[in-house]
């Protein structure tokens, strides 16, 4: 079990402007992806070996990488359980579109289109984003990070998203939003498997709640 870090516990860490300078100059990502099927303990002892020493700074900056790293690995993990897809579009799109180009060069792609009220408009690279959400293609490989379906203000829009559309995975943050995610998707007739993701953020929110913590695999009945 990785030493999850809650948001107090970086707040207390991150004290010191020093600490915070460090902590920059050494979020980058590994200069390649890691097999889809590793986990970060394997990654940081593969390519931080800086950070292998027990210390909160440590910690934290695994900490913070692993916030950064789980939209791609993820992704990247989804590739390799799926057939290749024509595209890849990632919807509602929130942090993920913030994140700098080099990490999203993690993936074997050669485009990765975003969509989301939330999303950041950008065109760069192997990304393109944009501010309006978009129909489901069944011929892209379509994925949802920490949507929320089931959530009371979430419900009106999703609904015109999911109608049409056949096969996607999403992830979920804790347990409890596992079942009702998986209950509320079932009920618009939709079979869904779930798994736990080696690639989840290791910063823990409330009720357990970590980015990503698994996977919904989703498939119209």
């Amino acid at each position: 079990m990785p030493p999850f870090l809650a948001p107090s516990d970086i707040a207390r860490i991150t004290k010191s402007p020093q600490v915070t300078q460090k902590l920059r100059s050494l979020l980058q990502p590994p200069p390649k992806a890691p097999p889809p099927t590793s986990n970060f303990r394997t990654l940081f002892a593969s390519h931080y070996p800086s950070l292998e020493a027990n210390s909160d700074f440590n910690l934290l900056t695994k900490t913070v990488l692993t916030s950064l790293l789980t939209y791609p690995l993820t992704l990247n993990l989804l590739l390799h359980l799926s057939p290749p897809p024509s595209s890849i579009h990632l919807h509602g799109a929130r942090a993920e579109s913030t994140l700098p180009i080099q990490f999203w060069n993690l993936c074997p792609t050669s485009k990765i289109t975003m969509s989301g009220y939330s999303c950041v408009t950008r065109s760069h690279g192997i990304i393109d984003c944009s501010s309006e959400l978009r129909s489901i293609s069944n011929s892209d490989l379509n994925v949802f990070f920490n949507p929320g379906f089931s959530s009371p203000q979430h419900l009106n829009s999703w609904s015109s998203v999911l109608a049409d559309s056949e096969s996607f995975y999403s992830t979920y943050l804790n347990e409890k939003e596992r079942d009702e995610e998986i209950l509320y998707l079932k009920g618009l007739g939709f079979e869904v498997g779930h798994v736990e993701n080696e690639w989840a953020s290791w910063k823990v929110e409330d009720e357990g709640s970590r980015c990503n913590m698994g996977i919904l695999s989703v498939k119209r009945k």
